[in-house]
């Protein structure tokens, strides 16, 4: 017997086996394993982006009853926030080359009759009230008590308080803890509305409250 045939055929024997034992029985224990490791991946996926769901949607919440807390206890007509960002991302979220080039509502509380703006006031170009945001942050509040008899810069932005039926306003910087300008809360006035300077404080340690919330939402 040629003994180099008889390992010839041995080894044709145990390859045929071993792709037999690979095709038969490993293949589908890795396809099954592959598929198990496939699912549990995604489920882990899906249960992270349904807690970042559920959170920014906790944050929402939260801010919502927050400013609606602050316009029913102070019996304000509409309060309102605003934020900054570049056209597709809020600030601070989109830090590299960020540009503040426009604001939206994006949070609101009305006492009933009085309309909402929520769709109206969307990306407002900042530089229009520049000059009032410039205080607004220096300063952490701007307030106008009487548009019509305002005589400084506000007075050139009458139309836009106006064509909401706007009496007088007051702005509230919203920054977070390491003062960076997220936006700002605004009290719209439909009737004279004279704030006290202990209500002043008040809102704005309120409006720095509500720095915190948003920041968590945006990051």
């Amino acid at each position: 017997m040629d003994l180099g045939l008889w390992t010839d055929e041995a080894l044709r024997n145990i390859t045929l086996i071993v792709t037999a034992f690979i095709t038969g029985v490993l293949s589908p224990i890795v396809a099954n394993w592959a598929k198990n490791k496939f699912a549990q991946k995604k489920a882990v996926i899906e249960e992270e982006e349904t807690d970042e769901i559920l959170k920014f949607l906790h944050a929402n919440e939260v801010i919502d009853k927050r400013i609606e807390s602050i316009r029913s206890e102070y019996n304000f007509d509409r309060v309102w926030i605003a934020q900054f960002h570049n056209g597709g991302s809020f600030y601070p979220a989109n830090k590299a080359a960020f540009k503040f080039q426009k604001f939206s509502l994006t949070y609101e509380s009305c006492r009933l009759g009085v309309s909402s703006e929520l769709s109206g006031i969307q990306n407002i170009p900042t530089s229009i009230f520049a000059t009032i945001l410039r205080k607004v942050k220096e300063n952490g509040h701007y307030g106008v008590h009487d548009i019509e008899a305002a005589s400084d810069d506000s007075s050139t932005l009458k139309s836009f308080w106006n064509d909401r039926g706007v009496y007088g306003f007051h702005i509230f910087a919203i920054k977070c803890l390491d003062k960076k300008f997220l936006g700002f809360m605004v009290v719209d006035c439909l009737s004279k509305c004279k704030l006290s300077n202990e209500l002043v404080e008040n809102l704005v340690v309120e409006s720095k409250i509500l720095g915190g919330y948003l920041a968590k939402e945006i990051t």
